[in-house]
């Protein structure tokens, strides 16, 4: 980077042997060790260049400090994924500046700019419909009814009566490259005095101007808080306020970005995060019970294991309630079936549903349509049993094969067809057999009382 001074100050520079690279603090070497426009007055001036190595163990030093503060604490790794802006409107020798710590003179995201632009991200993402509203025609306004009536929101940043719960903290890069970049407005006459505004047309001359710019800079975002409390109501119920922080704010910077021409792409981050955090977004990415339960056995000390924990009871109650829901409409769909049955299978096709889905919301409608099927066949078969014609095993069977629940009257009926055709064809070995093997009149009569009427 090429710098200009004056010559008699440049003569006394190299009288000395004095450099602008021994001047450490790079805020002197902007703003103290002045250079003027690249293009104008160069004849007068000349040029002197150095290397922006700045002593970074200051920056180590303000974070060791940071962990000395007795308050719950919390951080985030930060990359800027192109370039990064800070700053640049703030007052100069120069049309443009640099935010530059006036100590440590390296470039840094102040506390105060941290925290309004995460508010600024918090108050669009959820805020936004009543932001917008025609009810609320100032800012203050909408500020003031709904953002201080809002507990959790208070609790993050505090209101006119109330002090918020955390603490942010300015943010150091000691990983950054410092570049030249250049913004041409190409009507400036149109951009100028209100007075003399004219149209913005391409007669005008461009204007390039010059400024810097941070480029792949690295920062760690630190907050704290002396209650890091739970969030007892609203989007956020039951997470802990330093946690909220840290999964919104890597939200705001990786999609809202933070300083100056974000529109046109400065100021957006990548969050870098530690291997057990990577390992935790996999984790709670998955659905896969066996693979969560093998990492939890490889890994029982594992920072987020509670974490880890409460997703594996998630997918489990997940998996259960899908169970459940399946047994359901299998249970739906296996009661139409029931219903299309016919006459002569109804009962069989009911005991069998009753039995096999116990926990059916169908299974009081299956009951009472059993009771209803069984009164109608024990009424029919009580009018309409008749064992004249019967004159074997056979026949007999025949008789009262149609017949699901017998009453006592069918029953003596049985036994005195019985006792009439068997003598008759106990000759008949095979007839006789038939009496002997008949699973249907035991299943009426039970099996001591068919041998007993045999034996008589």
């Amino acid at each position: 980077m090429e710098y200009f001074i004056p010559k008699d100050t440049s003569k006394l520079f190299k009288s000395n042997k004095l450099q602008s690279k021994n001047i450490d603090n790079f805020l002197l070497r902007l703003n103290r060790y002045v250079r003027e426009d690249l293009f104008s007055l160069k004849n007068e001036y000349e040029g002197v260049s150095f290397d922006t190595n700045i002593e970074t163990d200051r920056v180590d030093r303000y974070y060791n400090i940071l962990k000395l503060i007795p308050y719950e604490q919390s951080s985030l790794s930060i990359k800027n994924n192109w370039k990064l802006i800070l700053g640049m409107g703030s007052g100069s020798v120069y049309n443009t500046s640099m935010t530059l710590h006036h100590i440590y003179g390296v470039p840094y995201l102040p506390a105060q700019s941290i925290k309004g632009a995460f508010r600024s991200y918090i108050v669009q993402t959820y805020f936004a419909d009543e932001l917008f509203s025609e009810k609320y025609n100032k800012y203050s306004d909408f500020e003031e009814e709904v953002l201080y009536k809002t507990s959790w929101f208070v609790e993050l940043f505090g209101s006119n009566d109330q002090q918020g719960k955390v603490i942010f903290f300015d943010a150091f890069s000691k990983d950054f490259k410092i570049v030249k970049d250049i913004m041409t407005p190409h009507y400036k006459d149109y951009y100028g005095d209100n007075k003399n505004r004219v149209a913005p047309t391409d007669t005008q001359d461009p204007q390039p101007i010059n400024f810097l710019a941070l480029q792949n800079a690295s920062f760690k975002i630190c907050f704290a808080s002396k209650e890091n409390i739970e969030i007892e109501d609203g989007i956020f119920k039951g997470k802990k306020i330093l946690e909220l922080i840290k999964d919104e704010l890597s939200v705001s910077l990786e999609i809202f970005g933070i300083g100056g021409k974000t529109s046109v792409g400065y100021g957006y981050f990548d969050i870098e995060k530690s291997q057990e955090e990577r390992e935790l977004e996999v984790i709670l990415s998955s659905q896969n019970i066996q693979y969560i339960e093998e990492f939890k056995e490889k890994n029982p000390n594992h920072k987020f294991i509670e974490k880890i924990d409460k997703k594996l009871d998630e997918i489990k109650e997940e998996e259960k309630k899908k169970i459940e829901e399946a047994k359901i409409q299998d249970a739906k769909d296996k009661w139409k079936a029931v219903l299309r049955v016919g006459k002569k299978y109804k009962e069989k096709a009911l005991r069998d549903y009753i039995n096999n889905y116990p926990n059916s919301p169908m299974l009081q409608e299956a009951k009472d349509e059993l009771n209803k099927v069984t009164k109608a066949q024990t009424k029919q078969s009580s009018k309409g049993l008749d064992f004249s014609s019967a004159r074997d095993g056979k026949g007999i069977e025949r008789v009262i094969k149609s017949i699901q629940n017998p009453s006592d009257e069918d029953k003596d009926k049985l036994e005195e067809a019985i006792k009439r055709v068997y003598p008759t064809v106990k000759s008949n070995k095979k007839k006789k057999n038939y009496f002997m093997k008949s699973k249907l009149m035991v299943k009426w009569l039970g099996q001591d009382r068919i041998n007993k009427l045999l034996d008589e």
